[in-house]
């Protein structure tokens, strides 16, 4: 990730992301495989506004990692471990140290998303499972928007 620390902490500040949590069944569908793990990254965690409850839930350890430090502190203030995401998208993990990751809505924001997921790769054990979701930006209304835009 490039140094966008400043502009992710003034977006995470201004309350204009707009996003509502997870159904259970959508949960369930989207990250459904990460229950049970035993430790699971969230890359690019944000505020934890989508998923963060049920996926720190339904697993024994929850690690935070972002580029935010406003996310990062408001992930600590709920009791998680996080992991400051270093200039090229590194997360000061050991290798193989999660059986479980997420990285969702992310991947679309960096320069290099390759590298992003050869991290995220090193960071998971073997038959580890990483979930990554990206807007479909085919779906009209996300064309009328950026239209808009």
């Amino acid at each position: 990730m490039d140094n966008s620390s400043g502009t992710y902490d003034k977006y995470w500040q201004s309350g204009s992301h707009v996003t509502r949590e997870w159904t259970n069944e959508f949960f369930n569908e989207s990250a459904g495989v990460l229950i049970g793990k035993i430790r699971v990254l969230d890359y690019g965690c944000g505020m934890g506004y989508s998923y963060q409850r049920p996926l720190s839930q339904s697993v024994q350890e929850y690690l935070a990692a972002e580029v935010s430090e406003v996310a990062l502190i408001d992930a600590e203030s709920k009791g998680f471990e996080t992991f400051k995401i270093g200039e090229n998208g590194t997360v000061n993990l050991p290798d193989g140290t999660c059986n479980g990751a997420i990285c969702s809505e992310v991947l679309e924001h960096l320069w290099d998303p390759l590298a992003t997921v050869k991290e995220l790769n090193r960071i998971l054990s073997p038959g580890g499972v990483l979930v990554i979701t990206i807007p479909n930006f085919g779906y009209l209304p996300w064309r009328l928007l950026a239209f808009l835009r």
